[in-house]
Formats: structure tokens, C-alpha cells, sequence
């Protein structure tokens, strides 16, 4: 995937010293359809290095104010960096740049288990916030009057064939996101990059991870599912009609990430290797929706 921001060692090295961090090696991180990331080693240890290319300025500080709020709550996630200016973020060609401490450990792989990342979630559910997210997913079905302007209709109605999940249950700060490759598995498991944190359902949140972080073959495997859910209750209470939104959510989830991997690859920054990145999700939003409802709840019991 081309990097969308592709830094030579010297700007990286005047971009660190802003964060007071002094650069003697670093390599680019593959991964990230919004923003481009650098693991840096330093005199001052190891750090990862963000340009991100999607979002604002002001969005990026309503971010940076969760995650500190998220770090005065001992939660598992990523620590930023303060620059000398004394801000937590700086320029480079209008984008953002934030400064991360590296934590050690390896994304979430389809054969780590799930249970723990369950239980961060719910965390974060129970926490009291105080932020200026967005309201709803930054790329749900609000956004999808983008797809009036692209030459595919038939991408358009069948994203529109499906019925939406209810979003007049319990809500507040989701991360929105919970893909592998936002969770680090170490000593703990952490959450990070919450980019997208928005403010929605809950349940919402557990669909995206469904989607997400329990995916083998790029199917959806319902023993990690199931696994992810009991930590998840081990923590949070869900209600009957929570537990009932589950697989309407589920679906949503593969339909917002199939919206935003062909926006991404077919729209914004055309890629032809990654074109049909988007039918791993359709595949999973059309045979979940093709499970009945009463099977769907039997599937968690395995």
C-alpha cells in the first residue's frame, strides 16, 4: 500500500525534535488506510511517529483529549508525547503529527485469544468521559451519500439492501475501530489509534470487534466471537435488546468497512492491487445477514 505521506529520514528527524525525541534509526509501518506511521529509535527510547492524513487539526485534539483522559484512567492504551511547545501534536503540510511511546508486543493475530480484548472494551464502556467526539460512526451510513457520486450503483444499493441496527440503545465513547492492527498484544493487551472514536451505541462497538478481531480466513468465527462477548460481560451489563442488536451490528459493522475500503481504494487514493478490498466485507455482511436471528444467538452458546 503507498504511504500516504512518504518522509525521508531528515524530515523525520526535524518532525521528532519537536517532541524533544532525537532519531538514529527508523522504518515505515505497514498498515493504516488514514494515516502513514514511522517506529523511531531513539536516545530516548522507542516511539512511533504519526502523520495523519485524514483528520484535522481540531479533530485530532478532541483525540488526544480522550486518550489522556484515557491514561489518567490507568486504561490500555498508547501514551503521547507532549512537544516542547507543549501541545500534542504538530505540523507538517497542514496534517497533524502525533509522537507515541512504542508499546512491545505484536498486533492481535487470528490465533491470540479474545477474551481480554472483550473485557478492555467493556472498559472503556464504563468509563465517565468527558469529550467533544462526533456523534455516531465517522464512516456509517450518514456518510454514505458520498456513493451518489461514484460510478458503481449497484456497490450503492447494496449498501442500502440492508435494514440499519437500532441507535436508541445505551451510548457514549466508542473506539469505533477495533481491528486487529489497533490492538497490541504484550504484557497486557491494548487498545490504540482511536481516530475514529465516536459517540454511538455501544453495542456498536462489540459488532465492529465481531468484524474486526474475530475474522479467521476472513470469516467470521463465531467461537471468537462468543469468546469476546464473555469478556465483554464479565465486565459490562448488556441489555436483552443490546444482546438482540448484536447481529444487526455485526452487519453494519462489515457495511461501514466495506463503504470505507472502496472509498479508500477505488475513490480517494486508487490502488488497483486493493480495488476489491471491499468484498471480504460484503461476503461477511451478506451471510450474516442470511443467518436467522434465533441461530445467530445459538452460534454464541458453541
Amino acid at each position: 500500500m503507498a504511504k500516504l505521506s512518504n518522509l525521508n529520514f531528515k524530515t523525520i528527524t526535524i518532525l521528532a525534535e519537536k517532541f524533544a525525541c532525537y532519531v538514529h534509526d527508523f522504518r515505515y509501518i505497514h498498515g493504516g488506510a488514514a494515516n502513514t506511521s514511522y517506529f523511531l529509535k531513539s536516545s530516548s527510547g522507542e516511539f512511533i511517529l504519526t502523520v495523519c492524513n485524514e483528520k484535522s487539526h481540531e479533530e485530532i485534539e478532541g483525540v488526544l483529549d480522550l486518550v489522556l483522559q484515557l491514561n489518567g484512567a490507568q486504561f490500555q492504551t498508547y501514551k503521547p508525547v507532549v512537544s516542547e511547545d507543549g501541545s500534542y501534536s504538530v505540523d507538517y503540510k497542514g496534517y497533524p503529527v502525533i509522537l507515541k511511546k512504542f508499546i512491545p508486543g505484536s498486533i492481535l493475530s487470528s490465533s491470540d485469544r479474545v477474551f481480554d480484548l472483550g473485557c478492555l472494551i467493556a472498559q472503556l464502556h464504563s468509563l465517565d468521559l468527558d469529550t467533544q467526539l462526533p456523534v455516531d460512526h465517522p464512516y456509517g451510513h450518514t456518510h454514505w451519500f458520498e456513493t451518489d457520486h461514484w460510478k458503481n450503483p449497484e456497490f450503492k444499493s447494496w449498501l442500502y439492501s440492508f435494514d440499519f441496527p437500532p441507535m436508541d440503545l445505551p451510548q457514549g465513547v466508542i473506539h469505533s475501530d477495533v481491528f486487529a492492527d489497533n490492538v497490541i498484544v504484550g504484557d497486557k493487551y491494548y487498545l490504540i489509534d482511536f481516530e475514529e472514536a465516536c459517540i454511538a451505541p455501544y453495542a456498536m462497538d462489540i459488532g465492529m470487534a465481531f468484524v474486526g478481531s474475530c475474522r479467521v480466513d476472513a470469516k467470521l468465527d463465531f467461537i471468537k466471537m462468543s469468546e469476546l462477548l464473555r469478556g465483554y460481560l464479565s465486565v459490562r451489563h448488556l441489555s436483552n435488546r443490546e444482546m438482540d442488536s448484536l447481529q444487526s451490528f455485526t452487519i453494519y459493522g462489515a457495511l461501514c468497512t466495506a463503504f470505507v475500503r472502496y472509498r479508500h481504494y477505488n475513490i480517494r487514493y486508487p490502488e488497483t492491487g486493493m480495488r476489491d478490498h471491499y468484498l471480504e466485507m460484503r461476503d461477511i455482511a451478506n451471510k450474516t445477514a442470511s443467518i436467522a436471528p434465533e441461530d445467530f444467538k445459538i452460534l454464541f452458546s458453541q
